[in-house]
């Protein structure tokens, strides 16, 4: 499996838990805050206005 792990900035190795081998992918702050934080457009691209 491979995923973020939540902390911008931090590398860690992959690791095995239970019968999962984990990848952790790194991403830096000003790619957390481009991706998660300063979306220009709602998810889905739906309409936050009725």
């Amino acid at each position: 499996m491979v995923g973020w792990h939540g902390a911008p900035d931090e590398t860690l190795e992959p690791f095995d838990h239970d019968v999962f081998h984990l990848v952790p992918v790194g991403l830096s702050a000003l790619e957390v805050e481009r991706y998660y934080e300063a979306s220009p457009t709602p998810p889905c691209g739906r309409s936050t206005t009725t």
